[in-house]
């Protein structure tokens, strides 16, 4: 569930920032890079014989809902603590 997750979540910056600008491209970079990270782990656990969906996911679908909220949460927050720092750095450089 949390690649689902994450998934939806790039798709739907990746539609604002498009459409508006108004999200950046940081987020996308991050929210991105972490939905592939979760496909290729899938996909190597099922070329070395696994399943492709985790079976903890099938067991306890609650559980990786939350984990999958609590990534996109922390993709989030890296990002606004990124957006601080970067203009932090712009406003001192301009000083």
């Amino acid at each position: 569930m949390w690649l689902v997750a994450l998934l939806s979540a790039s798709v739907a910056a990746t539609a604002v920032y498009f459409s508006r600008k108004e999200v950046s491209k940081y987020l996308l970079l991050i929210l991105w890079a972490a939905t592939l990270m979760v496909l290729v782990d899938w996909v190597w656990s099922y070329i070395e014989g696994g399943e492709f969906v985790p079976l903890e996911v099938l067991e306890d679908p609650l559980g990786s809902s939350l984990l999958g909220l609590v990534m996109v949460i922390g993709g989030i927050a890296l990002w606004a603590i990124l957006a601080v720092v970067l203009e932090l750095v712009r406003k001192r450089s301009s000083s």
